[in-house]
């Protein structure tokens, strides 16, 4: 392969290579320790690409961003200023691009603002999920001020505004309003629901209360024996 070394390079004037420079087959173009700018005056291709003289793709510019499209039917993307946008034939497109398929697959996702699941407004935006543990507070109506043992331990998921606590404990019951506190987020309505079970008794009443992270229930009797109790409680917060 030859090397040329000049300013400008000039095409042929006529003749079907007109406007041209070419790079025979086999040779390559390189550019060393430098860069390569292509300018043009108005928006259209900056490269297009081809495969046997059929187009397969092009690097363009836009009034509102570069876009990089494939070959056709195949997809592209658009860059705006604030936005990473699908195309498909050359053109920006709609609700007909997926990020990825069942076999060939992304790994992570990391976004610090929500997704728009279904639709484009603030009710479709999912903006939080969360696992972990929670501390719970052992208020009143647990003899000698808490269980005797946390079989399982007090976990939470958290989806957008809704939460949901479990927690599994050994305790003695000694009749009186029972309350356990320290939920993980603040619940922003009374009420919530869930299910408390005791092993010996059944739950009179439950409620959650708005801003308090805690919960109370009357069990339908008293135990002095230790005995399971099994939460599963569900609210809603503004966290």
């Amino acid at each position: 392969m030859s090397k040329i070394s000049v300013t400008t390079i000039a095409g042929l004037t006529s003749g079907g290579d007109a406007n041209k420079v070419k790079i025979e087959d086999g040779d390559t173009f390189e550019v060393v320790n430098g860069s390569q700018t292509i300018n043009r005056t108005g928006n259209g291709d900056l490269i297009a690409f081809q495969k046997g003289g059929v187009d397969s793709g092009s690097i363009s510019i836009e009034t509102n961003g570069t876009a990089f499209d494939g070959e056709a039917s195949h997809a592209g993307l658009k860059m705006f200023a604030t936005q990473i946008a699908p195309r498909q034939n050359g053109a920006d497109i709609d609700n007909t691009i997926d990020l990825g398929s069942a076999t060939v697959r992304f790994k992570d996702i990391f976004i610090s603002g929500g997704l728009k699941v279904g639709g484009t407004g603030s009710a479709n935006a999912l903006d939080d999920y969360e696992e972990g543990t929670w501390t719970p507070t052992y208020d009143t109506g647990f003899p000698g001020g808490s269980p005797e043992e946390v079989v399982q331990g007090a976990k939470y998921v958290k989806i957008g505004r809704l939460v949901h606590c479990i927690l599994r404990l050994q305790a003695r019951n000694d009749g009186t309003n029972m309350q356990l506190g320290g939920l993980p987020f603040v619940p922003n309505c009374d009420g919530g629901f869930g299910t408390i079970g005791h092993d010996s008794h059944t739950t009179r009443k439950e409620r959650i209360f708005s801003g308090s992270s805690w919960i109370a229930w009357v069990f339908s009797g008293t135990s002095s024996s230790l005995a399971n109790q099994y939460y599963s409680i569900t609210y809603t917060t503004d966290s």
